[in-house]
């Protein structure tokens, strides 16, 4: 059998979930006597030049290569010029403006006590103080009891005037200014608010697609003569999360009454751009059995699914899809996964809630772990807590992106919550820095990137594995913790680990109110620690491995080519 796989970028030392899953698929295929050639770009480095734009390096000169059996062709790519993808970001950002104003969101989140609703940009750090800018319109909601008063703090660069209501009756005008003020409006008591912000204007800042309003820091209220915040890290798609059929409804209604125009400029800007692999693929197609294409958000996914129809070969994505993440949510994508004879997802959640409403084929093969890896005797959790000072002290363990969307600060906040109570324990955060935001608690040990060796060993010295990411494929990293046996806590409403881990059984499924106390309860019994443990261990052994995936992806392929 002769397969081709496609895919954004390959390498065997390219650091990369996406890019090691292919290379593992890829290789336990060659073991078992399939031919493999991957068709790539010559790309390194993927940097950002805009909001949703990339720029690919072409960095890699050599065109042909083989690894451990695998053939790889690769192809140089054009990158859209950074004037023209701030131009078409520019274009997109007002697109999806438009969208979320047009959603009647109240009616999405009923129920919800107080939340930050449409209008308002992605949580920012300005000068260690988060905050947020806001649209020409932001809205919030607030249920609570006697409600006298709404305050909020806010600054602006530029000569910005705003008008404020609540419950759609004009409460009062105010005007920021280049330094931070708080704006405060009473109201007669009330139990339930719907407050508008409405600005005369927006202004747009060099080389920022966004139109912006004001930067606010923070938004609260009076309630029964007692002060209280919006937890401003918070909006309504936290909410919406919670209600997994009306969030993916959401974005994927979005995404299918969006005008084609814009898939095309999201193409644009995302890329690869690449004439000649195009030209290679469409030339070359017909001397393979089966066509693999890779994945969500880059335009190789409907390169592989448009060649492979136009020569009648079958064809399997693998979209990688980030289920909870709205930059996943396009027509083209969605046009390429109903043309495709079977997806291959890494989540049952993934499967149940994408790809089965769709009435497409799937199945699902999961993230993969080298058993051989996790076995090795050099591995050493006491080495690891000699080396950073931690005997003595229970370790809570991260590993992944130091970045908002992965909420490594809920961690923080639950750590710093259980040592107040007397209950010593310190969170470890392995990964790249991406966020910049400074850590300031002293329960915290950061330790950035780090080799592989020594992640190994954190697995091994930790007591618990816990991320609280909020978008997630699969989550292969609490497959990892398991493989040393660890107890994990992940985030209850982030899909795909909502189906990876069986909450009280291998680990503890919460969200961020619980977690304090989904820590203490494991550090407090160890018994419990250990049987979870086990449990995960073998679920990974039995599921996860890279034979199994590898054994799993041959037979579909198979099937295909019968």
């Amino acid at each position: 059998m002769d397969v081709l796989h496609l895919t954004f970028r390959f390498g065997k030392n390219i650091v990369g979930g996406a890019e090691y899953l292919m290379y593992m698929i890829s290789k336990k295929l060659v073991e078992s006597g399939t031919n493999v050639d991957i068709y790539t770009t010559k790309t390194v480095s993927l940097k950002p030049i805009s909001r949703s734009g990339v720029q690919w390096d072409n960095m890699i000169k050599q065109e042909h290569s083989v690894y451990d059996g695998i053939y790889v062709y690769r192809y140089d790519t054009i990158s859209v010029p950074r004037v023209l993808a701030i131009g078409f970001d520019y274009l997109l950002q007002r697109q999806m403006d438009k969208e979320e104003q047009s959603t009647q969101i109240d009616r999405l989140i009923i129920g919800e006590k107080s939340l930050l609703g449409t209008g308002w940009n992605s949580l920012e750090n300005h000068t260690g103080l988060k905050m947020r800018w806001t649209k020409k319109e932001a809205y919030f909601t607030v249920n609570d009891k006697s409600i006298s008063k709404i305050f909020f703090d806010a600054f602006c660069p530029k000569d910005v005037k705003g008008n404020f209501f609540v419950n759609e009756k004009f409460i009062g005008s105010f005007r920021p200014s280049k330094e931070w003020r708080r704006f405060e409006f009473n109201i007669s008591e009330v139990d339930t608010i719907s407050a508008k912000i409405i600005l005369d204007r927006t202004w747009h800042p060099l080389k920022d697609s966004r139109q912006l309003g004001i930067s606010v820091s923070n938004v609260g209220y009076i309630s029964d003569c007692f002060e209280k915040t919006i937890d401003f890290e918070k909006d309504y798609t936290n909410a919406l999360r919670k209600n997994s059929k009306l969030f993916l409804g959401y974005y994927k209604q979005r995404a299918l009454n969006r005008p084609k125009i814009y898939n095309y400029l999201f193409m644009g800007l995302r890329g690869p751009l690449s004439p000649s692999l195009l030209y290679d693929l469409n030339k070359k197609a017909k001397n393979y059995d089966i066509i693999l294409s890779q994945m969500m958000p880059f335009n190789t996914l409907n390169y592989g699914e448009y060649i492979g129809k136009k020569h009648g070969i079958p064809t399997v994505l693998l979209p990688l899809f980030h289920p909870d993440d709205s930059f996943y949510h396009w027509g083209h994508y969605y046009d390429a996964i109903n043309n495709a004879d079977m997806i291959l997802a890494l989540s049952e959640y993934t499967k149940t809630n994408i790809y089965d409403p769709m009435d497409v084929p799937c199945e699902v093969i999961g993230g993969g772990v080298d058993p051989n890896e996790f076995s090795d005797p050099e591995i050493s959790g006491k080495k690891f807590k000699e080396k950073f000072n931690l005997n003595n002290t229970p370790i809570i363990l991260f590993v992944g992106r130091k970045s908002y969307p992965k909420r490594y600060d809920f961690l923080i906040r639950a750590i710093d919550k259980l040592n107040s109570q007397g209950k010593r324990c310190r969170l470890v955060i392995i990964g790249p820095d991406e966020d910049k935001m400074p850590i300031q608690s002293k329960n915290v040990l950061y330790l950035g990137k780090v080799g592989r060796k020594i992640i190994l060993d954190a697995y091994d010295a930790c007591d618990i594995f816990s991320m609280m990411s909020e978008s997630e494929s699969f989550g292969i990293v609490f497959c990892e913790a398991w493989m040393r046996k660890k107890p994990v806590i992940g985030y209850k409403y982030c899909g795909p680990v909502s189906t990876l881990i069986e909450d009280g059984v291998d680990g503890f499924l919460c969200d961020e109110n619980d977690l304090a106390e989904k820590i203490s309860i494991l550090l407090s019994d160890e018994k419990l620690r250990n049987n979870m443990g086990e449990k995960g261990y073998g679920k990974t052994v039995n599921r996860y491995t890279w034979d199994i995936i590898g054994n799993k992806v041959k037979r579909i392929y198979e099937k295909l080519c019968k």
